[in-house]
């Protein structure tokens, strides 16, 4: 969602908001342990982006919430148990538009997520995806 603010768009920058949900799953298989952990960060996050020519547009991101992580451990050191963590969600990326698609922009992000869990979790990711702007009119592309 884009979020207007004249002092930012005077420069050629703009500024959006959005909600990030998803689902990683990590497994470990080592002699002394073996545990499956499953996590779904829920995150409400800003990115601020400069729009350039031929429909790229570069940006960073910054986002804030909870991750909701299950441990599952086979060894039985652990007891199996699940929780709901605050997390924080750095990351770059860009996005394409198509001038004959300008619904669609395709993107590409790299973030940095730390989950502070009893012990924190710190996970990198890279995605590639694609949105649906439901409006665009009055946005330059």
């Amino acid at each position: 969602m884009r979020i207007p603010f004249s002092f930012l768009e005077g420069k050629g920058f703009k500024l959006r908001g959005g909600l990030l949900i998803g689902y990683t799953r990590f497994s470990s298989s080592i002699t002394d342990s073996s545990a499956k952990i499953n996590m779904l960060p829920i995150l409400a996050y800003a990115d601020i982006s400069y729009p350039l020519q031929k429909g790229i547009r570069p940006f960073v991101r910054l986002g804030s919430g909870g991750t909701i992580v299950s441990l599952k451990d086979k060894s039985g050191a652990v007891t199996d148990t699940s929780s709901f963590d605050y997390s924080i969600l750095i990351g770059a990326g860009a996005g394409y538009t198509l001038k004959s698609i300008p619904y669609i922009e395709f993107l590409f992000n790299a973030g940095y997520l730390i989950a502070f869990e009893q012990v924190n979790g710190n996970f990198m990711n890279v995605t590639l995806g694609a949105s649906y702007h439901f409006y665009t009119s009055g946005e330059k592309k």
